[in-house]
């Protein structure tokens, strides 16, 4: 994954094994703020990355089903490794 800005600077990330990655336009704390979606701000002041070994399927049982068996993720003892390159224009 590389995320850069438009003048071209930024990061490389690079895993030798399958990693869930992304990066969110606003922090926890905003999201955790917001009840909807129009409740976030506009133009957020920072980004997150975010990277998993792991993501769970769609459902939560909460309105619906559950997550099927095979697209669970259970929390376990997990190690991955991944390296951060600069990126420059």
């Amino acid at each position: 994954m590389q995320v850069a800005t438009s003048q071209g600077t930024g990061l490389k990330i690079l895993a030798p094994q399958p990693l869930a990655m992304s990066v969110l336009p606003y922090t926890q704390e905003e999201l955790g703020a917001a009840r909807h979606t129009t409740d976030l701000p506009k133009e957020s002041t920072s980004s997150e990355l975010r990277l998993a070994a792991g993501v769970s399927g769609l459902g939560n049982g909460s309105n619906g089903p559950s997550t099927s068996e095979p697209y669970r993720v259970y929390a376990v003892e997990t190690e991955y490794v991944f390296i951060f390159q600069p990126v420059r224009k």
